[in-house]
């Protein structure tokens, strides 16, 4: 794996050399999931609002 690669997901002899996601990627996921959907969620409403008047 690259250093960049390398920064997400770990790959140990315990996984036969698979790799699987380690910390950071499941920090990256939930900050990026949390933003999208809050985005999401405020661009919704706005709409909701709008339509309603």
């Amino acid at each position: 794996m690259n250093s960049f690669i390398a920064l997400f997901y770990s790959a140990s002899p315990a996984t036969n050399g698979h790799p699987e996601p380690n910390i950071a990627n499941f920090i990256l996921s939930i900050t990026l999931g949390g933003i999208i959907g809050n985005k999401t969620y405020k661009l919704m409403i706005k709409n909701r609002d709008k339509s309603n008047l």
